[in-house]
């Protein structure tokens, strides 16, 4: 038998079961809620808020509940596909329900994390459109690594974990 040469990683496992944007999500939370407690303002919202947001939008039918996405309030259930499904409306949510009232408490390092995870969303629809065919490989890797950057910068190595370092070699 020979070894393996080359190693796959499933970007999709990477990224979504309890993987980069989660992470960056839960990083997310996490400094909102410092922040507010500091403003005080909750910036962090409750999972039936973004319950309630997630309602106009329809979902495949496996998953049709967007709360069931949000049980614990942490995005710590669902699958990929789950994920992949909410990731851009919930970050909708926080781009122009939760920016907007972190802008007006004058808490712009709030909306600079906000950017965030629109930069995490924004590496995803470039993974699912390459494996579609879509994009280039020098944009995908652009966006990657300047998205890793971006979060070292504001988060430090909060949740950083290996399967970040693994995304950059896909």
């Amino acid at each position: 038998y020979k070894c393996a040469t080359v190693t796959v990683y499933d970007w999709m496992h990477t990224w979504c079961i309890d993987g980069i944007w989660k992470r960056v999500f839960k990083s997310l939370q996490a400094f909102l809620a410092k922040r507010g407690k500091d403003l005080g303002e909750d910036f962090k919202p409750a999972a039936k808020d973004v319950h309630e947001y997630l309602q106009p939008w329809v979902w495949p039918r496996q998953h049709a509940d967007g709360k069931r996405i949000l049980e614990s309030g942490g995005f710590d259930s669902g699958s990929a596909s789950q994920v992949l499904a909410a990731a851009p409306v919930i970050t909708k949510y926080f781009r122009d329900v939760v920016g907007p009232v972190a802008e007006a408490k004058g808490a712009a390092d709030c909306t600079g994390a906000i950017a965030l995870l629109t930069r995490a969303s924004g590496v995803l629809e470039l993974l699912a459109g390459a494996s579609q065919g879509l994009g280039s490989a020098a944009d995908l890797s652009s966006e990657t690594f300047e998205f890793l950057d971006a979060y070292q910068e504001r988060f430090g190595d909060a949740n950083w974990v290996l399967k970040f370092h693994l995304a950059g070699h896909i």
